[in-house]
């Protein structure tokens, strides 16, 4: 293990940057040059080739000439191994991640470093914004920016009421972290979105959570993204993080109201519509349910949730599951059809307005 020469003291703790990796070459010299360019720079960064197959493992090789830069190779054994093995060799006393296909601005860690100090809060966020591109990542200013909650310090319950609200995104890497936040604490191996299982965990932690108004954070949207890959496990996957996060909210009535519990029912019912059709997409892939145990989920969370705020199209695919289920089937490409003639059409839209 080594992080340069680098001293920590109350202005200047050291910041461990997890960085995991895998096959994404041609946006991986962008992510790691970002981190270089910090204005900030006691930090080491934490590379984990996570059995890559293309270039990243060379390019991540090139990286760790920097004395501040660790590089380890492993076998593939997904996202969560590959940041759980950054968490087990960082010497920060802060934490920050970033994808490989990200970016960050130059003032990132700087920015959430001097606000951590002046607020005293062991938890800051920043804004991301999500730029849909295969090139170079440029802000505009017209790109769909979260989290949705306002600049400001909260305490441990608002926080997490937000969370529960979708005004705090769950995933992990717009934040910067106290070390101690992951001593216990370790990402699900083997699942997708294994940040909605985590984050409400890290704010249970916090007494007080810090919100920064700025985009600081870049977030690449593609479509061959683990998170945009379409499958029947990845809504499963979603589904057991999401069930997680209900149980925590069914056990602190204190902190929730019906509102919250019905928010997360509302996002499971969503992925069990959306899964529903993945079967019937994909009538040979394995995920260890079939169509009536998934129809029935779809029923019993209707009861227990205000399916009035689902999206028309949504609310639709539940009354007909529920009550024409043979008519949903026969038509479901149709409901294909229509979803991709409106993602083409929103797809279109953004590309003008990015000019």
């Amino acid at each position: 293990m080594r992080a340069g020469n680098a001293r920590s003291n109350i202005d200047n703790p050291l910041v461990t940057i997890i960085v995991p990796v895998y096959n994404v070459a041609p946006y991986l010299r962008e992510a790691l040059d970002s981190v270089l360019a910090q204005t900030y720079e006691n930090f080491e960064m934490i590379i984990i080739d996570d059995g890559s197959t293309d270039e990243s493992g060379k390019i991540c090789d090139e990286y760790g000439k920097d004395p501040r830069v660790q590089v380890v190779h492993q076998k593939n054994g997904g996202l969560s191994a590959a940041r759980n093995a950054a968490l087990e060799r960082m010497n920060g006393e802060l934490v920050v991640y970033l994808d490989p296909d990200d970016a960050y601005r130059p003032e990132y860690l700087r920015s959430l470093v001097d606000a951590k100090r002046e607020s005293g809060a062991p938890l800051v966020m920043c804004r991301s914004a999500n730029i849909v591109t295969e090139g170079g990542m440029i802000l505009r200013g017209n790109e769909q920016v979260r989290p949705k909650i306002g600049e400001g310090v909260y305490d441990r319950k608002a926080a997490l009421r937000a969370l529960a609200e979708g005004k705090i995104n769950c995933v992990c890497w717009n934040k910067l972290y106290e070390a101690s936040h992951w001593e216990n604490l370790r990402f699900p191996v083997g699942r997708v979105y294994e940040d909605v299982s985590i984050m409400y965990q890290i704010l249970d932690q916090c007494e007080m959570v810090c919100v920064l108004d700025e985009v600081f954070y870049l977030h690449r949207e593609r479509t061959t993204s683990i998170s945009g890959q379409i499958s029947g496990k990845k809504h499963f996957d979603y589904l057991w993080a999401l069930s997680q996060f209900e149980k925590y909210i069914i056990d602190h009535p204190e902190i929730f109201s019906a509102k919250h519990l019905d928010w997360v029912r509302n996002q499971k019912m969503n992925q069990y519509i959306d899964v529903y059709g993945v079967m019937l997409r994909k009538k040979s892939e394995r995920t260890g349910h079939d169509q009536a145990d998934v129809r029935s989920r779809i029923v019993e969370t209707g009861k227990m949730t205000d399916v009035s705020r689902l999206s028309k199209r949504k609310r639709m695919a539940y009354y007909l599951i529920r009550y024409c289920p043979h008519y949903y089937r026969l038509h479901y490409p149709l409901f294909c059809t229509l979803k991709r003639l409106k993602n083409t059409f929103r797809g279109r839209k953004s590309a003008i307005s990015r000019g």
